[in-house]
């Protein structure tokens, strides 16, 4: 039985994506996987759906061209989206002052260096219980 029901994976980086979506599949995490390639068209699905459709966990990159995760994140804000979704904040660049923002949210959970691994999931999984 999977971890979480629906997850999201909002990020433009393709490599990124499959290597997630099958890390994910391999350690049952969640049943439902969707992705996104940029911050807007996550939005859209929040601001376009009831929040029964909602994930549990968001895997979210910060540096995207469209719409960035910083600004996904301040976008969905006025959308009173529940604090009990999980986001985690991705990027391959560890710059400090995204380190103190991601801590400083009330939305996001952690911050995660890329590139993911079995490891790093399987701590987030810990977290749940």
């Amino acid at each position: 039985m999977a971890i979480y029901n629906k997850l999201f994976i909002v990020d433009d980086d393709e490599l990124f994506v499959v290597i997630a979506k099958h890390l994910l599949q391999e350690l049952d995490f969640a049943e439902i996987v969707m992705e996104f390639p940029d911050g807007e068209d996550a939005f859209e699905f929040f601001n376009e759906n009831d929040p029964s459709q909602y994930p549990d966990i968001i895997i979210l990159d910060i540096n995207m061209k469209r719409m960035d995760g910083w600004e996904f994140l301040n976008a969905i804000r006025p959308l009173n989206i529940p604090k009990d979704i999980k986001i985690y904040i991705t990027s391959s660049s560890i710059d400090p002052a995204d380190l103190e923002k991601a801590k400083a949210d009330p939305y996001v959970d952690s911050f995660i260096s890329k590139p993911l691994s079995a490891e790093k999931l399987k701590e987030i999984a810990r977290d749940k219980k």
